[in-house]
């Protein structure tokens, strides 16, 4: 049975060395990639087509670039693609498929930022307050964005301008955040912006006690890229209701390079009952690299609870 890849088309494709350093990583941020590839020496060759799918050896879908020796292709994220290249002549016929490249696309997390209050405003409860937010995402769409005011949810916007109304704001001090949803099913809580609200009946005392007080310890100090990580946030005792701790990720590691975001929506509840709560990050392996990474997990303010001392670190090795 004759191969589907005529061979009557001299002379085999190779990728250009620009296709070969794209797909070298093993992701990649954007959803519209250039790919290039050799031209064939061939004068009877005509045009390309790129082919591409989603299992190695098989390829779902082909894309005719003509005469050019380029092209470019839109990409889901959260997917590794396979891609060759094959010649034709000016009666069809096909060479063999070039050399076979793949490549993964990841999310790039949404970025979120509160606008309004200003840090350290004063505001008058008796009348509705409004919040405001900007968010973006680099490699799609932000869905909606949901404020919050410590760990209760004021309102939700999936519409820019981002904004809600607070009503029947009690007196006291708050902390105020915006968290944002991308089309890809990654969430990130923006910095708190601390505000007081005057002129009603204050809120029911929150204050924090040695019980409320959260730390972080890293379950996998050292980590092979490609690996899942894991952090622990820790309580000093057992909490008597849901406890949303809120944090933080730094480090010299990125997220959307060495780590994922997907799943990690900048908090973690510890459950009633319980003293604990894991959070995993799925480390994303870079063939070639070398050296390591570090990412950091910092406990940051909340309802409820202080934040401890120190941070975890996890160190990401690609060899």
């Amino acid at each position: 049975m004759p191969h589907r890849y005529c061979n009557r088309v001299r002379g085999r494709l190779r990728l250009a060395a620009a296709a070969l350093i794209l797909a070298s990583a093993s992701f990649a941020s954007a959803s519209n990639l250039k790919f290039a590839w050799n031209a064939s020496s061939d004068p009877n060759v005509v045009g390309y087509n790129l082919s591409y799918g989603t299992t190695s050896g098989r390829y779902s879908k082909t894309l005719n670039a003509g005469g050019a020796t380029s092209t470019t292709v839109s990409l889901s994220p959260g997917s590794t693609y396979y891609f060759v290249v094959t010649a034709y002549n000016s009666i069809g016929l096909q060479s063999l498929p070039s050399n076979e490249v793949s490549l993964s696309v990841s999310n790039v997390p949404p970025s979120v930022s509160l606008t309004s209050p200003s840090a350290g405003a004063s505001l008058n409860g008796t009348s509705p307050i409004g919040l405001s937010a900007t968010a973006t995402d680099s490699d799609g769409n932000i869905v909606k964005v949901e404020f919050y005011q410590g760990t209760t949810k004021i309102g939700e916007s999936s519409v820019s301008p981002y904004t809600a109304t607070w009503n029947n704001a009690p007196s006291g001090s708050f902390t105020l955040t915006a968290l944002a949803y991308d089309d890809s099913g990654a969430a990130v809580r923006s910095s708190g912006v601390q505000v007081t609200v005057n002129g009603t009946s204050p809120a029911p005392s929150a204050t924090p006690t040695a019980a409320d007080k959260i730390r972080v310890i890293a379950m996998t100090p050292i980590v092979k890229a490609g690996a899942m990580a894991r952090f622990k946030v820790v309580a000093t005792q057992t909490p008597t209701q849901d406890l949303v701790v809120n944090y933080a990720m730094g480090g010299t590691a990125t997220a959307g390079v060495q780590y994922s975001m997907t799943g990690m929506g900048g908090h973690a509840t510890v459950p009633q009952g319980k003293r604990s709560v894991l959070v995993q990050m799925q480390t994303l392996s870079i063939p070639g690299a070398k050296g390591g990474k570090t990412a950091v997990m910092t406990v940051l303010p909340g309802t409820g609870y202080v934040a401890g001392r120190g941070n975890a670190v996890v160190r990401i090795m690609n060899h």
